[in-house]
């Protein structure tokens, strides 16, 4: 019986720290086959596509204008807390064309670390960082200048970043109280 509520509790634990962490962003992946949740800025336009995605069935394009376009939504942060920030980026323009750039935004800063050139390769790149909120709200932003008209954006993600100490250290003990059981039944 003492075997069982101790692997009862280990599991427990275990699944409870990986169940806790919940997608941030409305229509992240563009699944809803429109920008719902999202706000374009700059001159130029974006629309969702069905080709080509990383996953799903739909991903956003940005469309040439004269100066910077951005996607952004603002999400619901707790501050001080770490947040995996997350997006998929594509370019099926000309191979080496350097005359396109981009940014990823977090709380209206550009992320340090984050792409200043996505290469025109027709290849899916993932870029992903951990980020500290400062507010209640963040707000989050992918932008592209002069895109070639080949530009892509699919699986935005912001999650909290996942924080397996507790849950480590639960189990560690855990461990010990049946290791201690175990010796003392001895």
């Amino acid at each position: 019986m003492f075997k069982r509520t101790i692997l009862f509790f280990g599991l427990t634990v275990c699944l409870g720290a990986t169940a806790c962490a919940q997608e941030l962003t409305t229509n992240g992946g563009f699944e809803t086959g429109d920008l719902t949740g999202w706000t374009l800025g700059g001159s130029a336009s974006a629309f969702v596509t069905t080709s080509p995605v990383h996953s799903g069935t739909y991903s956003a394009k940005l469309t040439p204008g004269t100066s910077d376009n951005i996607l952004y939504q603002t999400i619901n942060t707790t501050a001080g807390d770490v947040y995996s920030f997350s997006v998929w980026l594509i370019d099926t323009g000309r191979a080496g064309d350097s005359s396109d750039f981009d940014k990823l935004y977090w709380d209206g800063n550009i992320v340090p670390g984050s792409p200043t050139f996505v290469p025109g390769d027709s290849v899916w790149h993932n870029y992903s960082f951990d980020l500290q909120a400062t507010g209640s709200t963040t707000q989050i932003g992918v932008e592209a200048y002069n895109p070639s008209g080949n530009y892509f954006l699919d699986d935005v993600s912001v999650m909290a970043a996942p924080a397996p100490e507790p849950a480590s250290l639960s189990l560690i003990a855990l461990g010990a109280v049946a290791l201690f059981r175990r010796r003392q039944a001895r």
